[in-house]
């Protein structure tokens, strides 16, 4: 799932945006393999979208931009309030959230797998990260934890491989799946 970026260009969002689809099943793994010469029409617009974002990093109408060409498959929204109840909720439903990170030293984005909570009986608190400028853990499906504080006065705390820091969460695209959505509506 791992997709690593290099350090040395902003297109952590680029990247987060097929790691999404990857996930939810809108794309394979193999298909990344040589995206510039793909025989994909969507992942073709994808890669010309997202071209016009690396070294400037994406703001969140750009990124919600990269994965419009599965709109047949995939469905996004940002999460404007209450994003850790929207992103547990989105996560449970088999979705994923790419997350906009930010402190006083950088701006990131990263895709969230997960939940965590200490323990079973209390709500979730931490959101399970798959950091793409971070190197993968073995075993786990993330490598990188988002301690999230319920006072909005206090920041959130990052966790990766690399060490910790303090964060705030600046923008959260919710990402599901089609299929998903419609069987949902079936159901109901």
């Amino acid at each position: 799932l791992h997709l690593r970026q290099s350090t040395i260009y902003g297109a952590c969002g680029p990247h987060c945006a097929p790691m999404a689809l990857q996930l939810l099943g809108a794309v394979e793994r193999d298909e990344f393999d040589d995206i510039p010469k793909t025989a994909s029409k969507p992942l073709t617009k994808l890669w010309k979208r997202a071209a016009h974002v690396y070294f400037a990093g994406s703001r969140p109408k750009k990124l919600q931009a990269l994965p419009e060409p599965f709109a047949d498959t995939v469905r996004s929204r940002f999460i404007r309030k209450l994003r850790l109840e929207n992103a547990v909720e989105c996560l449970d439903n088999d979705g994923v959230c790419i997350v906009g990170i930010s402190n006083s030293d950088y701006a990131h984005w990263v895709v969230s797998v997960g939940v965590s909570a200490p323990d079973e009986y209390q709500d979730p608190d931490a959101l399970l990260i798959l950091d793409l400028d971070a190197p993968p853990v073995p075993m786990p499906s993330w490598n990188a934890v988002l301690h999230v504080s319920l006072n909005r006065k206090e920041r959130d705390r990052y966790l990766s491989i690399d060490g910790s820091c303090k964060a705030v969460i600046d923008s959260m695209l919710a990402l599901s799946s089609v299929a998903v959505e419609e069987m949902e509506v079936d159901l109901a």
